[in-house]
């Protein structure tokens, strides 16, 4: 029995990839300005600042801006449902206390 051809061409295929990457480019800028608006504009304050997400956005993209962190941790230990990460403003940047249930040496 022979395959289906799905009928896709190579230059398609590279489009779409090409697509994919502008997009997550993007969407990492986009975020990494939004958190760094937020720590800026607390950064001479006592504040709190709390966000609600989703878990895989979280995953993605927070390991790009704590500066104690590497991904692969994000991918060992992920966030589980009502899980969060705890981070802290420090002279050099966020620092990740909590991921999770994994909790970093203070």
């Amino acid at each position: 029995m022979k395959s289906p051809k799905i009928g896709l061409s190579t230059t398609t295929v590279f489009a779409s990839l090409m697509a994919a990457k502008v997009f997550w480019i993007l969407s990492k800028h986009r975020f990494i300005l939004f958190i760094e608006s937020l720590t800026h504009n607390g950064l001479h304050r006592e504040a709190d600042i709390l966000l609600v997400g989703h878990g895989g956005l979280f995953q993605l993209m927070l390991p790009l801006l704590l500066t104690n962190f590497v991904d692969s941790v994000a991918r060992l230990h992920g966030i589980g449902h009502t899980e969060y990460v705890l981070a802290e403003q420090r002279h050099n940047g966020l620092v990740c206390l909590q991921w999770g249930t994994f909790r970093f040496d203070r």
